[in-house]
């Protein structure tokens, strides 16, 4: 299935319907879109009725409204003059959804540093930009493109050409996305931050895990301990995921891992003490560089063991994180049955 492709412009002055990729292209992840706000879905165009995800997505975002449009020289009135005015840079003050039926186009946006990208959207793709972006949109070479434009209560078409930059949408953007700090903000709805931690392979060789590769395009449950062999974490918190393998499994998770700022050796012993069976990965983040990056680092320096990392729990889907649970003490929210009945409901 065809994810979304998006690169950084070329500076050529040409036909703005040309794909305008630099040489070599420098294409631009999923992960640095979701990171200025703007998302992304896969759909059936042709079933999108029966195939029900269309429905769901507009329920979760309160996508009360929509309609069809046809942007192509015989279905639009002054067509030269509107494609023009679309690819005028402007923002809006509510968000921007569109969902492409048939044909294909371009949104441009721009990133953090004023660069932009280009994202091409084709049938199937549904896209969502933030209120108060700086973008166009511009057809491509085939000038047709047909799309829903979604909306959550009463429509507002009206596109603000930049300069914005006082108006409160522009302000309140530039304050949340341009200046968010990823520890402050990691929560459900972030992408898991690209990380290595390390483990030991079948010949107790040490192997660094980079958290992307591991989990990209699966259901992974990740949860994190203050410390391998301590109490709460060795009597109950990893032997209750070992236990319910099986039932997080018939659950559609690929991966269960657990993590600790430990070595990849202790983590390893540490998973051979608890006694048969054993979760997928046991991940050491020995620098507590993950445990940063979440924003969990927990100071145990009063009991000699310095900083390590809040006991935790999430449910990650393609990187994204949908489920997060922390317990600053005891083990309550982060357990194995908790994750399941979450899952489940």
């Amino acid at each position: 299935s065809h994810m979304v492709f998006a690169w950084y412009l070329d500076d050529s002055s040409e036909d703005q319907r040309l794909p305008h990729k630099k040489h070599p292209n420098d294409p631009v992840s999923l992960e640095t879109l979701s990171a200025l706000g703007v998302f992304y879905w896969k759909i059936d165009a042709d079933n999108y009725e029966q195939e029900g995800l269309l429905r769901k997505i507009r329920q979760e975002r309160g996508y009360t409204y929509n309609d069809e449009i046809t942007i192509h020289p015989d279905k639009l009135p002054n067509y030269e003059e509107k494609i023009k005015n679309f690819f005028t840079e402007h923002l809006h003050t509510d968000e921007e959804i569109r969902f492409t039926l048939d044909g294909g186009g371009y949104f441009d946006v721009r990133d953090k540093s004023d660069q932009w990208i280009r994202i091409q959207v084709t049938k199937g793709d549904l896209i969502t930009l933030p209120a108060g972006i700086y973008h166009r949109f511009t057809t491509d070479q085939d000038n047709y493109i047909k799309v829903m434009r979604l909306f959550v209560g009463e429509p507002v078409w009206a596109a603000h050409n930049r300069p914005a930059d006082d108006m409160a949408a522009r302000v309140k953007y530039a304050q949340d996305l341009l200046q968010a700090k990823p520890s402050d903000a990691f929560g459900v709805g972030s992408t898991i931050p690209s990380v290595t931690l390390f483990s030991l392979d079948g010949s107790h060789k040490v192997v660094k895990v980079e958290t992307h590769e591991a989990f990209a395009n699966k259901r992974v449950v990740l949860f994190g301990v203050p410390g391998a062999f301590t109490p709460t974490c060795t009597a109950r918190h990893l032997p209750g995921f070992v236990s319910h393998m099986d039932a997080l499994r018939s659950c559609g998770v690929d991966v269960v891992a657990c993590v600790s700022v430990n070595d990849a050796f202790v983590m390893d012993a540490w998973a051979k003490s608890v006694g048969e069976g054993r979760v997928d990965l046991m991940l050491g983040d020995g620098n507590g560089v993950f445990a940063q990056a979440i924003g969990q680092v927990k100071d145990c320096s009063a009991n000699g063991m310095g900083s390590r990392c809040n006991r935790f729990s999430m449910l990650l889907d393609n990187l994204v994180c949908k489920l997060f649970f922390v317990d600053m003490a005891g083990l309550e929210n982060t357990s194995a049955e908790v994750m399941l009945q979450h899952i489940r409901s």
